[in-house]
């Protein structure tokens, strides 16, 4: 069972860290730090760019060589358990709170704006749900349940 655990562990590890590794590429690229994109990609993964295979110059498809990201992000993370699990859920608590004061800004900063606009945007809630189509959860209570 614990080997089996490890797996689970690691795998799930793995597909989280290449999410993160896509936000971490984003964000720098919007400050202006570009990784190459062989070193954002699994292995042998042809490079794609608006729908293109990006081609070398001997005119072959360029692949991926390493995640790097993904793998920066795995080795801080084990970085942090191994100081301890107490600084781990520190950090832990830390993220939650970010994303609650986010959550929250967001809901007072909307908030505010429909409030002060509720005039205008009162029309887009009529009707609040749409009458069913006919079809199988296309509008009404059905496509709310199905949406859901």
């Amino acid at each position: 069972m614990g080997g089996l655990l490890l797996l689970e562990y690691g795998l799930a590890a793995s597909v989280v860290a290449v999410g993160w590794s896509g936000y971490v590429v984003s964000l720098l690229g919007d400050y202006g730090l570009v990784i190459p994109p062989e070193l954002t990609g699994p292995y042998g993964h042809e490079i794609m760019r608006n729908g293109a295979a990006v081609l070398g110059a001997d005119g072959s498809p360029v692949t991926a060589l390493f995640n790097l990201p993904a793998f920066l992000v795995c080795g801080a993370l084990t970085g942090l358990l191994v100081i301890g699990v107490s600084e781990s859920a520190k950090v832990n608590n830390i993220i939650v709170a970010i994303k609650l004061v986010v959550i929250i800004a967001f809901i007072v900063i909307v908030g505010g704006y429909v409030i002060q606009h509720f005039d205008t945007l009162k029309a887009n809630w009529d009707p609040f749900i749409p009458a069913a189509t006919g079809k199988e959860g296309e509008f009404g209570w059905g496509g709310i349940l199905r949406a859901a």
